[in-house]
């Protein structure tokens, strides 16, 4: 009997020493099921996101009837050989500023424009498909220079929406009665700032 004893309690020591040391095991399906610790309170948090600023014109390789420039993604040189005299293009753009800061869209260009040529741009249209903008364009002609000029005044934070029809419609007159080149890798520039 005392062997009976004694395998009877060596089998419920082992049997407790594995209860004891069993892990806990957590049911991610039951969110209520989990044990934290601590108390429970309320942790603030402040997450900075980063300032966007993308400008894009539309229609993208789209070549004006009779011309064989192609008006493509900002800050890209006009593709292709010619020189249209006037044609229009929509700027879209999406802008999330530090702090909820206003912005102005400017455009300009990376190299001097040859004398006796003039580029000149103006906003013609606003208009949102799908957009959060407020418009505030400049109505006025802006003659191209490497000089930063505003197309868009103060802007708070938003977005026209993607493609033509959208955003900023911007009218280009490039008036060049010498028939002038314009220097190898010319750009139009537009950018938020």
């Amino acid at each position: 009997m005392s062997k009976q004893l004694l395998l009877n309690m060596t089998f419920f020591i082992l049997v407790f020493q594995q209860t004891l040391g069993a892990q806990e095991t957590i049911n991610a399906n039951n969110i209520s099921a989990f044990i934290l610790g601590g108390g429970q309170e309320v942790v603030s948090a402040v997450l900075d996101l980063q300032p966007i600023h993308i400008v894009d014109l539309e229609p993208e390789n789209a070549i004006p009837a009779g011309n064989t420039v192609v008006v493509s993604e900002a800050g890209k040189p006009f593709a292709g050989i010619g020189s249209p005299s006037t044609g229009d293009f929509w700027l879209n753009f999406t802008y999330r500023g530090a702090n909820f800061q206003n912005a102005r869209i400017y455009a300009s260009t990376n190299l001097p424009i040859p004398s006796n040529m003039t580029i000149t741009l103006q906003v013609i249209n606003t208009a949102s498909i799908n957009g959060q903008f407020a418009a505030n364009p400049n109505l006025s002609p802006v003659s191209l220079s490497t000089t930063a000029q505003v197309l868009v005044y103060d802007f708070a934070n938003g977005f026209t929406g993607d493609g033509e029809n959208t955003g900023y419609q911007i009218r280009y007159q490039i008036n060049n009665p010498n028939a002038l080149s314009l220097p190898s890798g010319f750009e139009m520039v537009f950018e938020i700032k």
